[in-house]
C-alpha cells in the first residue's frame, strides 16, 4: 500500500444553511498516492461539502504528505492540492484557452515571475492530455460548454499538484470526453499524484481504483469496485433502486437500474 497523499480524521461538517445541523461525518479517510477515489451518493448527502472543506483549509484533522493541511502557507497549499469546483467559467472573461490553463502555474511562477520552460511544459502537457492543444490561442468565450469544462480540467492538471480535487468533472461532457478525461487522470495518477473525483456516473465511478460512499451523515471507507461491500453500500445509499453486476466481458463492474 502506499503512503496516503490525503488524510482526514474526525472531520465533522455542518449544513450550509447555517442551521447548525449535522451533514456528513469522516471518521478516518485516506486517499493514496497513485490511485483516483471516486465520490458518490444521492443528491443532497454532502459531497461538495466535503470538497469545499478540504479545499478551503479551515477545518483541523486534514493533512497532506503527513502534515495538517492549515500548517502550510496559502501558495505551499496551492502548490500540493488543485482543485475544481462546480462554477464555470466567468461569462466576461477574454482569456484564451493557453491563458486560463497557465493560471494553474501561479502557485509556482507567484504574481510577478514570467512564465519559464517547466511552466511552458505543464501547460502544453495539460492541454494535449485533454486533446485541447489545437484550441490553446482560442478565446474561452468561444468554446462550447464541454471545451469550457475541458479547459479548466486543464488548469487543474497544469498546476501538477499531488492531490487533485474535482468536483462533477464530467459535467457538460461527452462521451469521447469523458474517456479522456478518465484516461489523463489515470496518467497523472500512475505519475504519483492521487484524485478525489465526485461522479453521478456510478459507471464512471466504477472504473476507479477506489470509491467512497456518503450515506445517512456518513463518508464510508473507501473500497475496490469488486468489494462486495462496496456493492451493498452503493445499493443501500441510492435506495435499492440500483444493483452492481459484472460486465459481461468479465474485467469490470457496471452499475443498472432495477
Amino acid at each position: 500500500m502506499n503512503s496516503p497523499a490525503l488524510q482526514i480524521n474526525a472531520l465533522n461538517l455542518l449544513r450550509p444553511d447555517r442551521s447548525g445541523r449535522p451533514l456528513l461525518q469522516v471518521d478516518d479517510l485516506s486517499l493514496e498516492a497513485g490511485r483516483w477515489t471516486a465520490l458518490v451518493g444521492p443528491n443532497g448527502a454532502g459531497k461538495s461539502t466535503l470538497m469545499r472543506a478540504l479545499a478551503s483549509a479551515q477545518h483541523p484533522g486534514i493533512w497532506i504528505d503527513g502534515k495538517p493541511l492549515n500548517a502550510w502557507t496559502a501558495r505551499e497549499r496551492a502548490q500540493r492540492m488543485a482543485w475544481l469546483p462546480q462554477t464555470g467559467v466567468s461569462a466576461g472573461t477574454s482569456l484564451t484557452v493557453q491563458q486560463l490553463v497557465m493560471l494553474g502555474r501561479a502557485p509556482w511562477t507567484g504574481l510577478l515571475r514570467p512564465p519559464d520552460h517547466a511552466d511552458l511544459a505543464s501547460v502544453e502537457s495539460a492541454l494535449q492530455a485533454l486533446g485541447l492543444d489545437a484550441l490553446a490561442n482560442r478565446p474561452i468565450a468561444a468554446l462550447s460548454g464541454g471545451e469550457q469544462q475541458l479547459a479548466l480540467i486543464a488548469r487543474v492538471l497544469a498546476t501538477e499538484a499531488p492531490v487533485m480535487l474535482l468536483d462533477e468533472p464530467v459535467s457538460h461532457l461527452d462521451a469521447p470526453h469523458q474517456r479522456r478525461l478518465m484516461n489523463a487522470l489515470r496518467q497523472r495518477c500512475e505519475r504519483g499524484a492521487c484524485a478525489l473525483v465526485v461522479l453521478h456516473d456510478l459507471n464512471l465511478a466504477l472504473q476507479a481504483d477506489a470509491v467512497i460512499v456518503v450515506h445517512e451523515g456518513r463518508a464510508l471507507p473507501a473500497r475496490s469496485p469488486g468489494d462486495p461491500g462496496l456493492q451493498a453500500d452503493l445499493v443501500r445509499a441510492f435506495g435499492q433502486a440500483i444493483e452492481v453486476l459484472r460486465h459481461p466481458d468479465g474485467t469490470r463492474w457496471i452499475a443498472t437500474l432495477v
